[in-house]
């Protein structure tokens, strides 16, 4: 009798911290979520009246639009998945966990790639949503002077482990944005391309 009381309390002790356990994650992911998406709409807005300010050149309106230690190079934005984010100037583990991120190329609307890549993240944030997006769909991209360009999605795949093709650049004056999954399980990145909209 004992050693089934003891038993059935040694189970009863496993389920309470199993749940603990259980809600702590969901916990500290739910507000990971709210904080990153309260910092999110801070920059955007920040974002949004800095480039207005004609006075300032270039590299002081990025110092002055900042997340954590990283510079703000533009802004994402993609109706039709309802993402909005700033692209920030580098890509390395600490700086994908607050925003998008500048992975190689051109800069914002200028010729060339321009390679952005964000986290695949349980709660539907950051470039979760991008095998959502189908051809034809617009992504826009603003720069820090401005000027907000239209692209088209021309591609959607999944790129092979190990190759690295969307990070190849177009020949001539063609401006073009790819967007690359990065997914801490090192699955192979969801690739979307898109053209400049003349």
């Amino acid at each position: 009798m004992k050693t089934k009381i003891r038993v059935l309390n040694f189970l009863i002790g496993i389920i309470i911290i199993s749940l603990v356990f259980t809600v702590s994650i969901f916990g500290y992911d739910f507000f990971t979520e709210l904080k990153t998406k309260k910092l999110t709409k801070q920059t955007i807005q920040t974002f949004n009246r800095i480039v207005q300010d004609d006075s300032l050149t270039q590299e002081e309106k990025s110092e002055k639009i900042k997340i954590g230690n990283y510079n703000v190079i533009g802004k994402i934005k993609i109706d039709s998945i309802h993402l909005e984010y700033p692209i920030l100037e580098e890509a390395n583990p600490v700086s994908l966990k607050k925003s998008v991120c500048k992975l190689y190329g051109s800069n914002p609307n200028e010729e060339g790639n321009l390679c952005i890549t964000g986290l695949t993240l349980r709660n539907e944030t950051m470039f979760t949503e991008i095998t959502k997006i189908n051809k034809g769909d617009i992504i826009e991209i603003t720069d820090l002077n401005n000027n907000t360009i239209k692209y088209e999605v021309y591609n959607t795949y999944r790129e092979k482990k190990g190759e690295n093709k969307y990070l190849e650049s177009p020949e001539g004056e063609t401006k073009i944005v790819t967007l690359s999954t990065y997914s801490e399980n090192m699955e192979s990145p969801y690739i979307v391309q898109a053209k400049e909209i003349n």
